[in-house]
């Protein structure tokens, strides 16, 4: 249902075989509109975190930010488009960590924080633990907007 197609024969040899145009035919439009002619690029483009099926519609900086994380512990900064950080996390892999915020399958606050996101700072660490200090010291001076926290003191 997530591309809005309705198959009321399903598992008829005919409606099967529409439903599957129909569906190919969404894909070229959402293609074209990505500026997806060449192979290369279409290869780069099913890489991507935001597939076309996504509700979000991720902005183009932001997934060129995305695509070429490394699979490196480190912490990572949304940014909005005034360049103000509204959240802090850290990542055992800042790649799929990441991407994760584009699945559709992801957190409320996950699909909030990425609509609100214009670019993506990384800042790669030796190891997670060190990601985790990090993550924690930068909060502490930041107070980003997405990051709360509970005070139990």
């Amino acid at each position: 249902m997530a591309l809005n197609l309705k198959n009321s024969g399903a598992h008829r040899a005919l409606s099967d075989a529409d439903i599957t145009a129909k569906v190919l035919l969404k894909m070229i439009k959402e293609l074209k509109k990505n500026d997806v002619i060449y192979l290369d690029e279409l290869i780069s483009y099913q890489k991507s975190p935001a597939i076309f099926t996504s509700p979000l519609k991720a902005k183009k900086k932001l997934l060129e930010d995305v695509t070429g994380l490394p699979n490196a512990p480190g912490i990572y900064h949304f940014l909005n488009s005034r360049n103000e950080i509204i959240y802090i996390g850290k990542a055992k892999s800042l790649r799929d960590r990441v991407k994760s915020y584009f699945s559709p399958t992801a957190p409320r606050k996950a699909k909030k924080i990425v609509k609100q996101a214009s670019r993506l700072k990384i800042q790669i660490t030796n190891s997670e633990l060190t990601a985790l200090l990090t993550e924690a010291e930068s909060i502490k001076l930041v107070n980003p907007k997405h990051n709360s926290a509970i005070n139990i003191f």
